[in-house]
């Protein structure tokens, strides 16, 4: 039975992939695994501080600064699993060329596997945020029951990127370095830190129409209306995601195999 163009077996070599880079990147280091709790936690710790503590940033009609907080938390716990999956995708093939040289197998699974690297981190801000929403006394609603769908599909955005991700920076090295600089750009300039209601009221309608093309912001706004305005996600928003979604896999796994043929000669 095949899904999205792999079979059981490849699904399996993705779980013990990704199994295997998560144990090596953190092998020989003091703590270990417990990176992967602390580096998103000082990662969220980081931003609340500054924006939340620092600023004093608050949203619009809330009188406390825990009440952004959480806000921002459910914004940026999605965004870290996105930005983790992308920059860890892209090194995917490039960080396995001995690998490739010297076992044959289908070289899908490294993205792939690579692409859904950031879900330690995502689960992570998502478990702080529920303590802060208890705390707060908002408590959870039975909207939280929306992830069960926004998750892998936020997962199947990132690896049908991480397909043309990784097989560019095959043949382009400065990629990396590109991305990097575009993940910084799409941090700040996506509603993630801020409302469109808090930005120049000139600018308002244009930005409402460009974050709606923006895939980044579909995937953040709907974790946050699911987790803190305990609302459905905008359908149609959700819709234009999940087309995006299936277009990018689809057309994106199919350029990557019309590449790969000549990864071993390059790298």
């Amino acid at each position: 039975m095949m899904i999205l163009g792999l079979n059981k077996e490849d699904l399996r070599l993705v779980v013990n992939t990704f199994k295997l880079n998560t144990r090596d990147r953190y092998l020989g280091s003091a703590i270990g695994i417990l990176w992967a709790i602390l580096h998103p936690l000082l990662l969220l710790g980081m931003y609340t501080f500054i924006f939340g503590f620092v600023f004093k940033s608050k949203l619009p009609g809330s009188e406390t600064s825990l009440t952004y907080v959480i806000w921002l938390i459910s914004g940026l716990a999605p965004w870290i699993a996105m930005a983790e999956g992308l920059t860890n995708s892209t090194n995917s093939v490039v960080g396995s060329a001995s690998l490739l040289k010297n076992i044959v197998f289908k070289s899908e699974i490294l993205p792939i596997a690579a692409s859904v690297s950031g879900i330690f981190s995502m689960f992570i801000g998502l478990f702080l945020l529920i303590i802060l929403l208890l705390i707060e006394g908002t408590g959870l609603s039975g909207y939280l029951f929306w992830l069960v769908i926004l998750i892998p599909l936020q997962m199947l955005f990132l690896i049908g990127a991480g397909f043309f991700l990784s097989a560019i920076n095959v043949f382009f090295r400065d990629l990396i370095q590109i991305l990097s600089t575009a993940l910084m750009f799409f941090l700040f300039f996506t509603p993630i830190f801020y409302t469109v209601a808090q930005m120049p009221v000139r600018i308002q309608p244009i930005m409402q129409q460009v974050t709606f093309f923006n895939p980044v912001y579909q995937i953040v706004e709907s974790f946050r209306r699911a987790l803190v305005y305990k609302q459905s996600p905008d359908i149609n928003g959700l819709l234009y995601f999940t087309a995006v979604t299936l277009i990018l896999w689809l057309v994106g796994l199919k350029f990557f195999r019309k590449l790969k043929g000549y990864f071993e000669s390059v790298l």
